[in-house]
């Protein structure tokens, strides 16, 4: 799924932080990864994290490299990805 995502240059958007963090840092780039912080949401739970995520990259533009992190309470941050 991450291969065909950069492959295809998608933004990728996840709950399983841990696994897709270490494979962001394994990439010298990539089109960016949105992390939902709450790995038990539920699918109501979930479109409001991804529609606060789309809210937050207007005001962000260019995800390359980054991590734009969703947490429970809808508020977002964006760090820099760099490879290890």
């Amino acid at each position: 799924m991450l291969d065909r995502a950069f492959e295809e240059d998608r933004v990728l958007v996840t709950a399983n932080v841990d696994d897709f963090l270490k494979l962001a840092h394994a990439r010298d780039v990539h089109p960016g990864i949105i992390m939902l912080e709450d790995g038990a949401a539920t699918r109501d739970q979930q479109l409001r994290y991804v529609r606060a995520a789309i809210a937050a990259l207007a005001g962000v533009g260019a995800v390359t490299n980054k991590v734009l992190w969703v947490a429970p309470d809808e508020s977002t941050t964006v760090e820099d990805i760099p490879p290890l």
